[in-house]
This record gives structure tokens, sequence and C-alpha cells, in this order.
């Protein structure tokens, strides 16, 4: 379905997914002079429900009519594998019986049938999942004639002037997924509302001619310092200093692409002072960066465990 999807795609993400929306809305509103809604839909415990058949029969068919290898009979032997793996079924369970208790069926593998469901951790599982949608996306574009459509795994967004039309579509794709796919929309997760009102997808909030990080992703940023905050002040600053600005820099570069300027301030603000004899902030309160000192011992722990795992030592020596 093209760029339909835009997730587990080379050149695509959480930033391209948003910008699609935006233009969708932008376009649709005739650039916010007129009225236009968007409806929201999320799928109920997806990874855990995807018919493992259903899967299959849809990769091999586009396998065999797209791939011409001579390996093509092997290809398909591995993609079958990889799609009916089964690790509920071999996994040791390291946890006590007592913390399985709360965790609910629609959340796990091990009450599933072995048919059923895919695991979220494997690699793999993100690729098949994103293209078990692909009839979905179809339906919404094609048959139900809505292009302003764009998706992020089994987070999707329709847009569209008209209200009454959307209602509809959320009935029809209700009976689709349960008919085609069988699956179901989570039913706290969707619904329709005026792009006014700012629309919530991929850890942003779209709002005419801006954007906003979400209220969650802030949390978790939140979160995340003040767990750092922990090690420094336990005396491992050094030990964890490239995690930590791996972390605050993953959080900081996306809320670079909303407005969140001052926000990116106050959560530096939250950071211990311990810190800073490591890191420094760049100007515009951007990235941290690790200073030059602690940068060269970073490259020659990264060197010395190059080369480890060549061979010349064992990673004892300079753990």
């Amino acid at each position: 379905m093209g760029d339909v999807s835009k997730n587990c795609r080379k050149g695509e993400g959480p930033q391209s997914a948003a910008d699609v929306l935006e233009t969708r809305i932008r376009e649709t509103s005739e650039n916010y002079t007129k009225d236009c809604w968007v409806l929201s839909f999320d799928i109920h415990s997806y990874f855990m429900f995807i018919d493992k058949s259903i899967l299959w029969e849809m990769m091999e068919q586009f396998i065999r009519e797209r791939y011409n290898g001579d390996d093509l009979d092997l290809l398909l032997w591995l993609v079958r594998i990889t799609a009916f793996h089964c690790p509920q079924r071999y996994c040791r369970k390291l946890s006590p019986p007592e913390a399985w208790d709360d965790l609910p069926p629609s959340k796990s593998l091990m009450y599933n049938d072995d048919n059923v469901g895919i695991a979220p951790g494997n690699l793999s599982s993100q690729d098949e999942a994103n293209f078990y949608l692909t009839p979905l996306d179809y339906y919404i574009v094609k048959v139900q004639k809505f292009p302003a459509y764009v998706r992020f795994m089994d987070d999707g967004k329709v847009v569209s002037d008209d209200l009454e039309r959307l209602i509809e579509l959320r009935k029809a794709m209700d009976k689709f997924l349960q008919e085609q796919l069988r699956l179901q929309l989570h039913p706290k997760k969707i619904r329709i509302d005026h792009y006014s009102k700012g629309i919530k997808f991929v850890g942003y909030v779209l709002k005419p001619g801006r954007r906003y990080t979400t209220n969650r992703i802030i949390g978790h940023l939140y979160d995340t310092i003040h767990r750092y905050n922990r090690i420094a002040e336990q005396g491992d600053a050094e030990q964890y200093v490239e995690r930590f600005v791996s972390s605050i820099n993953s959080y900081w570069g996306m809320m670079r692409h909303s407005n969140s300027y001052r926000r990116r301030v106050k959560s530096a603000g939250w950071i211990s002072p311990l810190w800073f004899k490591y890191v420094y902030i760049a100007a515009g309160c951007e990235k941290l960066v690790l200073r030059k000192r602690y940068k060269s011992n970073y490259k020659a722990r990264q060197m010395l465990k190059t080369r480890a795992h060549a061979g010349f030592f064992t990673p004892e020596m300079f753990e």
C-alpha cells in the first residue's frame, strides 16, 4: 500500500508519520479554514491476536509474486519457521508464579493457541505485524475511498471533511477486521475528533499550525532523569554517562520536532548537578554533549571491546 504505514521502513518513523498526518489535516481543512475530523483507531492486543495461518498465507503469496531468486524455497522455509515461532512453548519462567497472576490473558502468549499471536520482541515480528494490516490499508484507501490515511503499526488515523462517512467507516472497519483478519478495534481507543481539538499521534499532539510533545513522553523523560540521578548519587555516574547521554538525547531529539523549547529547558533543570562534571548542554538545549576528556575514555573502551570480540582480549580485562 505504498506510503500508508510509517514504521519498520527505511527513512520512515514517528517524525514522518506526524508530518504526513499534519499534511493530510491541512489539505482536508484547506489550510485550517474549514471543518474536518480525524478518526483514530487502535487494534485490541494486536500482536497477541495475529492469526499465523492468515499471516503465512499472505506472506507466501506476496513472496512468490515478487521474488524470483534461486533460493526461493529456502526463503519461504525460513519465513514460515519465523512466522510460526512459539517462544512460549520453550521458555523458562524466571519470575515467581504469583508475578503472573495480574497479567491479563490478552497481554501474554502463554494463554494463546500456538497458531495465534506473535512475539513482539522478535525483530521479524515488527515487519510481520506491519504487513498483516495491509489488507486494512487497501480496504480504507481503495474500497472505502479515504485517501487521507496514515498508520504507524496498529495506530491509524483517517482524515475526512465528512463526519457521517467517518462514523460509517468505523462500523465497516470493525466488521472487516473481524471477518478478514480475526482482529478487533480497541473499544477505548477509537474516536472521532475535530482537528482543532488536538490529535494525539506517535508521541505528539497536533494542533493547527503547531505541535507539542505528549504529557506521557514528558513523564517518561522525568522518570528517566530521576533514575539516572539516583545512579549519580550512588557514585556511578562515570560508568553510566554514555547511556545517560543517549537516553536524554533520544527524548530531546524527538521533542525538537515540536514546540517544546520551554519543556526541554525545564527538564534540563531536573538533571542533578553531579552529571555536569561529565556532560554539558548544547546551545538551545538541543542535546547533552559528553565532555572531551570522558569522550576519549569512552572511545578507548569501545576500541578494547571491539578487539575483545575479535579475539585479541577477553572482556574481563577491561570490565
